[in-house]
Order: structure tokens, then C-alpha cells, then sequence
């Protein structure tokens, strides 16, 4: 009988643990366009009221997918307009130089990103959480 318990309070443990390591692994994202990956980024844990937490990302380069930036910028979860349940992620990119691309975006988890660089048109990306 004792070996019974200690079989189920282990399964009961290693379950646990894996739920909680799935959790942190779906909190990574990517993102791409018809040619590649242009984000990664990790949703960080907020509640509700998410006001403007500071954020980083990674931002491929258009010509070379190999190679990336780590960008810094300032993220806002944000609910819908039309309905209060669903909600989704502001994000503008710190830019201090005027050399320096200005990235807005909007992302809708776990699937969709609207990109605006500079004063360009939207961008649709793909999104898929990264594992």
C-alpha cells in the first residue's frame, strides 16, 4: 500500500513540475514574414493593469535572417475595444538617435503581429509560440 502512495505522490510531483516549465515555455514567441523570422520576444508575467513595462526583443535583420539586434522598448497589455475579454500587446522601441528605426507593434497571442517601422504601412506577421 505504501509503495502505491509514493508511486502516485511522485506522479503527482513530476506532473507539476512539467506544467509549470510548459507555462514558461509558452511565453516565448516568434514571429515571421514571407522570408523568415523578423521577432522573438518573451511575454513577461503581468496582470492585468500592464502600464508601460519596459521590454526587450529580438529583431532580425531584413537581409540577413542569421543575424539580429536586441531592441529595447516599453510594452502595454491592452484589452479589446469591442470585447473586454480578449486582449493584446502594445509595443515602441526606445529610439534615443535619429539613425535608428523606430518599431511599433501590435501583437494578438498567440498568432498575429502588426508591425509599423519608421512611417511605413503596417506590416502582418505570423506568430507561433516557440518551443
Amino acid at each position: 500500500m505504501k509503495i502505491h502512495i509514493i508511486i502516485f505522490v511522485f506522479f503527482i510531483f513530476s506532473f507539476s513540475l512539467k506544467s509549470e516549465n510548459r507555462l514558461v515555455d509558452d511565453k516565448t514567441f516568434m514571429c515571421a514574414d514571407q522570408k523568415g523570422p523578423r521577432f522573438e520576444f518573451i511575454i513577461p508575467e503581468v496582470n492585468d493593469n500592464l502600464e508601460n513595462e519596459k521590454f526587450s526583443f529580438k529583431y532580425f535583420d531584413i537581409d540577413d535572417r542569421n543575424s539580429f539586434k536586441i531592441e529595447h522598448g516599453r510594452i502595454k497589455k491592452t484589452s479589446s475595444y469591442i470585447d473586454d475579454s480578449y486582449y493584446f500587446y502594445k509595443v515602441t522601441s526606445d529610439s534615443n538617435n535619429d539613425d535608428r528605426e523606430t518599431i511599433y507593434f501590435e501583437f494578438f497571442p498567440p498568432s498575429t503581429m502588426m508591425l509599423k517601422v519608421n512611417n511605413l504601412n503596417f506590416l502582418n506577421l505570423a506568430c507561433w509560440k516557440k518551443k
